[in-house]
């Protein structure tokens, strides 16, 4: 805007000043100070109005620089996207057409295999009845020889022992004996004493077995007897009130930079309709940044790392060498002293 700037000075000056007249006459020089006021007055109208101008153009340019970084930002994302999606696209298409191309190269030489294997196929049976024949003209043969070698044989013994054959041909006629012969009795007590002998041995494998039996519900009985004064001397009659203490999982994930999703994980035996009430009151806990977080204690770690290596050992009981290298790997990456706890 404008305004008026005031300056006072003095000014000073020399002033020759004429004498009066008389015989000498003349002038004298005398020193004059004049009090001087300079108002300056400053129009800044013009000044303004640009600096106005200036201001709408400053505007104006931001507004055009701030819409072309959108459409920049804009053209940027779709430009990405579809370079990403050209990429991926020419990912898969090469992927496909490259496992097309192993297929159709796979497929070529599985029917060259298929045909080869046919052609042995057909070779291996008719190998196989060739061989048939063979083994069965073979066996057929050595069946006669040694059916000629038995009757041979055969001829000889006879020849060789016909007095004791004859002896037994003889003693064979004479098998049926008179009921009023004196073996008769031999052979009714050697029927008694046999059926006793077999009742004794009967009746001593029965008494072996229940006696095992005997031992074996003795032994079960005595078992359960120990167990049972074993766990009633590790158990506690007296009834106490205490706190149950149960793991939880506090998460927190953020979608699109501005979403916070936070929820809470029970272990299974928890996952009930009383226990899922109190779900927002810890929520609203572990996010309100006024617990008191601290390092975890040695004996508390001792206790969950002997906690933690039991599960490994349970999750992988493999022996595979991928399985092997995947738990020893977990083991590695756990690093249990750096967990905080608070109470």
């Amino acid at each position: 805007m404008s305004y008026v700037k005031t300056y006072n000075d003095k000014v000073r000056g020399t002033v020759e000043v004429p004498y009066d007249a008389s015989s000498k006459g003349g002038s004298r020089s005398v020193t004059v100070e004049l009090p001087v006021q300079v108002n300056i007055h400053v129009d800044t109208d013009t000044f303004d109005a640009s600096v106005d101008e200036c201001e709408m153009s400053l505007g104006r340019l931001t507004s055009a620089l701030t819409e072309t970084e959108a459409a920049e930002l804009r053209a940027k994302e779709i430009n990405s996207k579809r370079v990403a999606d050209s990429i991926i696209n020419g990912f898969f298409s090469y992927i496909r057409s490259e496992i097309s191309q192993q297929a159709s190269e796979l497929s070529k030489i599985v029917e060259s295999k298929l045909i080869m294997m046919r052609e042995l196929m057909k070779s291996a049976k008719s190998k196989r009845v060739q061989m048939e024949g063979d083994f069965k003209r073979i066996s057929d043969r050595y069946c006669k020889i040694f059916d000629d070698l038995n009757r041979e044989v055969s001829n000889r013994i006879l020849e060789n022992d016909k007095t004791a054959f004859d002896f037994r041909n003889e003693t064979d006629k004479f098998k049926v004996r008179a009921f009023n012969n004196d073996l008769v009795t031999v052979i009714s007590v050697f029927g008694t004493e046999n059926s006793e002998l077999l009742s004794l041995i009967s009746s001593s494998v029965t008494k072996k077995r229940v006696f095992d039996t005997i031992n074996l519900s003795r032994m079960f009985i005595l078992e359960q007897k120990r167990l049972e004064q074993s766990v009633k001397g590790s158990l506690i009659d007296d009834s106490f009130a205490g706190d149950l203490l149960s793991p939880v999982c506090y998460l927190e994930t953020t979608k699109n930079r501005l979403q916070i999703d936070k929820r809470v994980i029970f272990e299974p035996y928890l996952d009930q309709q009383e226990d899922r009430a109190s779900e927002n009151d810890m929520i609203e806990r572990f996010s309100s940044g006024t617990l008191n977080w601290q390092l975890i204690g040695e004996e508390e770690r001792k206790k969950l790392q002997i906690y933690f290596d039991n599960e490994l050992e349970k999750r992988f009981v493999s022996t595979d060498e991928h399985v092997l290298r995947v738990k020893e790997t977990i083991r590695q990456l756990s690093d249990l002293s750096s967990i905080n706890v608070t109470l």
